[in-house]
């Protein structure tokens, strides 16, 4: 491993609690806030990697979530752990890299409903799902 946090400039020192990723900025790139035990929280927004392509999904807390895209099939829960010793619930951010058209999203509901939105859906958009 190599060590690049100073040229990134996450050197911070402190006694940290907890790191949350979250698109602070809502430029489709998760930025971090991270919360120390006696001095302020810090804020690192991202100001790279904007020419790739996501998405984020807002879906009911335990929902499975499917994104497909050319570049395959991604998955993930709606959670409220999503931050190191952190509650907050965060919308789910999948990266599609080059893929600038979803195929599909599949919203498996905690009651055992699923919901299927074909595409072509475009990328770099916020997609909301209510049960």
């Amino acid at each position: 491993f190599t060590d690049v946090a100073q040229s990134m400039g996450l050197d911070a020192m402190g006694s940290f609690r907890s790191v949350l990723p979250v698109d602070i900025n809502r430029d489709g790139v998760e930025d971090l806030i991270v919360t120390q035990a006696s001095q302020r929280t810090l804020v690192y927004v991202s100001d790279g990697c904007t020419a790739q392509n996501w998405v984020e999904i807002h879906a009911p807390i335990g929902s499975r979530v499917r994104v497909e895209s050319a570049s395959g099939i991604q998955t993930d829960w709606s959670r409220i752990d999503r931050g190191y010793e952190s509650t907050a619930w965060i919308p789910l951010h999948f990266g599609l890299g080059p893929d600038a058209v979803i195929d599909a999203i599949t919203v498996d509901y905690p009651d055992g409903h699923s919901q299927r939105l074909e595409g072509p859906i475009d990328a770099r958009r916020v997609i909301r799902f209510i049960r």
